[in-house]
């Protein structure tokens, strides 16, 4: 990335991906759009939750991508199987690997 301000642009993207994620799954269960939305749903998410499942596991995934998208530090989460530093790095590493999947970074 060039600077802090795109890294930062970067991050407000992977949270608001994030913090959609379960309104488009819902989208997707219930077919409630046009087949071209799906598609683009789908991708998104199967996209976030492939980034989350690589680190923590498809046990967890579906929670951290809640903890990214809804700014929960580790006081409040649910992954009690991590220590602090590890899940801290876990959710940088992760939104790093969301933006990559995006494609919004090389």
């Amino acid at each position: 990335m060039r600077n802090l301000r795109d890294k930062t642009l970067v991050n407000n993207i992977i949270v608001a991906h994030c913090a959609d994620y379960q309104r488009k799954k819902r989208a997707i269960m219930t077919r409630s759009c046009s087949r071209r939305v799906l598609m683009e749903y789908k991708y998104t998410n199967s996209r976030l939750f492939d980034a989350a499942t690589e680190f923590i596991g498809s046990t967890y995934a579906e929670d951290l991508i809640f903890e990214i998208g809804n700014y929960v530090g580790f006081a409040n989460t649910k992954i009690k199987c991590i220590s602090e530093s590890c899940y801290k790095r876990y959710k940088e590493e992760v939104k790093e690997v969301m933006a990559k999947k995006l494609y919004l970074i090389d």
